[in-house]
């Protein structure tokens, strides 16, 4: 069992967990993602899960020995998967936010639709987070280079 074991167990989120805990979410998502966590924040982390501080390092250490288990590809592939899942988090909350302005929009003043600024500005942010979770352009990386070399490579020694 580790922190992030612990912590949906509960059913909190990363947000959640850091307001409790008087810590940042980017912290608990360092540690979650194996980084090391300083004393304190292991000491505010232990008081919010109501265990002691032995059990939650005890817990920590098992989290890092199963996560050395796993392959470096299998790795990756599970942080695509929490990138992929943090960016629908994203898109969701930029919808019914943008959908909640143009609601207050249309309530409050009808004569100048300014929610479409929000609206553009966030849309850029969630469009260039899309492109780099989706990668529509992932064919084109470094195994497409590789690919193409070794294929132009056999054409030409296959003319001489």
């Amino acid at each position: 069992m580790d922190i992030q074991k612990l912590r949906q167990d509960r059913g909190w989120s990363q947000e959640q967990l850091a307001e409790m805990a008087d810590v940042s979410a980017r912290t608990i998502q360092r540690i979650e993602t194996g980084q090391a966590a300083s004393p304190e924040t292991l000491k505010a982390l232990a008081a919010v899960f109501e265990i002691s501080l032995k059990d939650l390092q005890e817990t920590d250490a098992s989290a890092k020995s199963r996560r050395k288990m796993l392959s470096p590809m299998e790795l990756r592939v599970l942080a695509e998967i929490r990138s992929q899942r943090a960016f629908y988090i994203h898109l969701f909350f930029y919808v019914t936010i943008c959908a909640f302005l143009f609601l207050i929009n249309l309530l409050t003043w009808r004569g100048y639709v300014w929610a479409v600024w929000p609206f553009l500005g966030w849309g850029i942010g969630v469009l260039m987070h899309g492109i780099t979770v989706i990668r529509p352009l992932r064919n084109f990386g470094a195994d497409w280079e590789r690919r193409e070399f070794k294929k132009r490579m056999q054409e030409k020694t296959s003319r001489n």
